[in-house]
């Protein structure tokens, strides 16, 4: 084979990848496996990339040595997946840091993968052709996911989806807030195929998606997308009127959006009717008003993740960690808004998400390499005479900082974040450069047929290990959930057994196994073998609040039921969950209940006041301390506890109704 048909012939691959990206990611949805979403989307994300990668280095083989110029851009990226690295070799989790969480996966790898893919896009994305079918991947792409979330939330989704959205459009990304994330990045994108249309038919054609779009948005009723497609929208205006030199267009469009914004902040404040209070649009009316739970759940997390960030600012606590993290700062006023779980494992706001993972230098580093895209890509805007690249800039560039706007209220997940990544690699690939060297057509010799060969191997191996054994795996994890749920508890043990053949080092797989043995089996071997998946599950994870008070309970069920002196291993569970979070009320509130079952009722009470110390609100607690006054005898003690119950419930349900 002669090099330069193989060199042709790796680009070609690198291209595929980046157009899979746009058409796939988007779209592809696993409803066998346990997590359906963002786990798949990021095994068919880093696989992709990989293949590209591999394409890349057989490429470069074939031609001649690659001999990168010195950039500050090129530096930059180096010295982000420097602090990555850096930051998961010191994490709380190194696995986890490494490979990323069982739910998000959004470790060191999957960060690399951004890198790459934002670095071969510059590097092979070339001509105006290329950029064209990119483009048209992506909008092709959004058309049936914007489609398929107005069916869902007109209620004719064929699909049986487990968990609904509160009648929210989730489409194939999996959450309101990730389908917004997604469209306010292409909007602007459909923006330009719309103004650049020549004939009337391409013009209606862009216009009908575009409004399909904005529609499928809408029904999102994602505030922080919402934000992001109204500054991101005011942004592409600007640059329009830049490019056509027409300033009026911009100042009108401006105050247009004051208009607005000063219609909606009018109706939040004055609204007699209830037209908005009582409308699809309350969560926008309370958020504006300072009445909104959700921004109460942000203002609460975000304080306590600043304290977090102070204790360790260097380089933070490691990627995809941050749910090990706060469990040390967790404010127990987030009881009331659902606990841990209102916190959805991120800060929901990117620059703190990014300083937890990585510190202040990582954050840094993440940031500026954004912040030096978007500024050369101004500048070859403000050069370039070419009408198609000016406007293509504007688009990529509001997309960009539709990104950044709405990440200020949510977290990063992979369909979002490849896609920006991608876009700033497009944007350098924007800006002009030489031509490259023809390349010499020469025929290959033994020796780099064979790595080009081992090369392909390693990143089919990399793929399998990586991407699809977990896959795999959690498939055999999701099977034992269902079975399970049909009380088949051998057969779900040994569908979880087949799942850690696949992932020995997944701890949630042996915390799915200790759950089945708990659930399905009530005899000693039952609890001995809980006992043995939740202490490899520990020893995986240690800093996990959860596997603690696992453990807790299960040392609970087996004193109460047949050895004593288990209670004494629950209690120094709770210790060590204690020392975890010691702001948890819920910890305490078992920590009692085992005191109360060894009779040290004191102690117990003790340790319920002590949860209501941490959290009046905490229904638990009370309920447990009225229990205990009663058994004792002392009724007018146990009526007030319950007394505190009632109260505790109206409060809860006052404070949560407010979204």
């Amino acid at each position: 084979m002669r090099s330069d048909r193989l060199a042709a012939a790796c680009d070609h691959l690198i291209e595929y990848g980046w157009l899979l990206i746009a058409l796939a990611l988007p779209l592809y949805f696993n409803v066998y496996s346990s997590r359906t979403f963002e786990a798949d989307k990021v095994a068919l994300f880093r696989s992709l990339v990989a293949i590209m990668i591999g394409a890349w280095l057989i490429g470069r083989l074939a031609i001649r040595p690659f001999r990168p110029r010195p950039s500050l851009l090129r530096f930059l990226a180096l010295a982000l997946a420097a602090a990555w690295l850096l930051a998961t070799a010191v994490s709380l989790s190194a696995r986890i840091s490494l490979w990323g969480s069982y739910e998000w996966r959004q470790g060191s790898y999957t960060l690399l993968c951004y890198l790459a893919l934002f670095g071969l896009a510059y590097a092979c994305l070339r001509s105006p052709d290329q950029s064209d079918r990119l483009l048209t991947a992506i909008l092709f792409a959004s058309l049936p996911v914007s489609l398929y979330g107005i069916v869902q939330y007109a209620g004719l989704d064929l699909l049986p989806w487990q968990a609904g959205a509160e009648n929210r459009a989730v489409s194939t990304l999996g959450h309101p807030n990730f389908l917004g994330a997604y469209l306010v990045m292409i909007t602007p994108l459909t923006a330009v195929r719309l103004l650049a249309a020549e004939s009337r038919a391409g013009k209606l054609a862009y216009a009908g998606l575009l409004a399909v779009q904005g529609l499928c948005l809408l029904l999102t009723f994602s505030r922080s997308s919402w934000l992001a497609a109204l500054g991101s929208g005011l942004l592409f205006l600007l640059l329009l009127a830049w490019i056509r030199r027409r300033t009026r267009l911009f100042w009108r469009a401006a105050l247009v959006v004051a208009l607005l914004v000063g219609g909606v902040a009018a109706l939040a404040y004055a609204d007699p009717s209830g037209i908005v209070s009582y409308s699809p649009f309350e969560p926008l009316h309370s958020m504006l008003r300072g009445k909104s739970a959700a921004a109460r759940i942000r203002l609460l997390e975000w304080q306590a993740v600043s304290s977090l960030i102070a204790a360790q600012p260097l380089l933070g606590y490691g990627p995809d960690t941050f749910p090990l993290a706060f469990s040390r700062v967790y404010p127990p006023e987030l009881a009331v808004y659902g606990g841990p779980d209102a916190t959805g494992d991120h800060a929901h706001n990117l620059i703190l998400d990014l300083a937890v993972d990585a510190g202040l230098v990582g954050a840094a580093l993440y940031l500026a390499v954004i912040v030096v895209v978007v500024v050369r890509g101004l500048a070859v805007l403000r050069r370039t005479a070419d009408p198609a690249r000016q406007l293509l800039l504007a688009g990529l560039l509001s997309a960009v900082v539709a990104y950044l706007l709405q990440h200020q209220l949510s977290f990063v997940t992979v369909t979002p974040a490849a896609f920006l990544w991608l876009y700033l690699g497009w944007i350098e690939a924007l800006a002009p450069r030489p031509e490259p060297l023809p390349r010499p057509a020469l025929p290959l010799p033994a020796w780099q047929l064979v790595t080009g060969g081992l090369l392909a191997a390693a990143a089919l191996a990399l793929i399998v290990v990586t991407n699809l054994l977990p896959v795999v795996a959690d498939l055999y994890a999701a099977r034992g959930t269902a079975l399970a749920q049909d009380s088949q508890w051998d057969a779900s043990i040994r569908a979880y057994e087949k799942a850690l053949r696949l992932a020995p080092d997944q701890d949630r797989y042996h915390a799915l196994l200790a759950y089945g043995y708990l659930a399905g089996l009530d005899d000693e071997a039952a609890l001995v073998g809980a006992e043995a998946a939740l202490a490899e599950a520990v020893r995986l994870s240690p800093y996990d609040l959860d596997y603690a008070l696992d453990q807790a309970d299960l040392y609970y069920r087996w004193g109460i039921s047949s050895d004593p002196a288990r209670l004494k291993l629950a209690l120094a569970a709770c210790q060590r969950a204690a020392d975890l979070s010691p702001t948890d009320p819920r910890i305490y509130v078992g920590w009692g209940r085992i005191y109360q079952a060894q009779g040290q009722w004191q102690s117990a009470i003790e340790r319920y006041k002590a949860a209501l110390a941490l959290d009046p609100l905490h229904v638990p607690a009370y309920i447990a301390l009225g229990d205990l006054y009663w058994a004792a005898g002392d009724t007018e003690m146990a009526n007030g506890a319950y007394e505190g119950t009632h109260y505790a419930a109206e409060e809860i349900d006052r404070l949560i109704s407010k979204r």
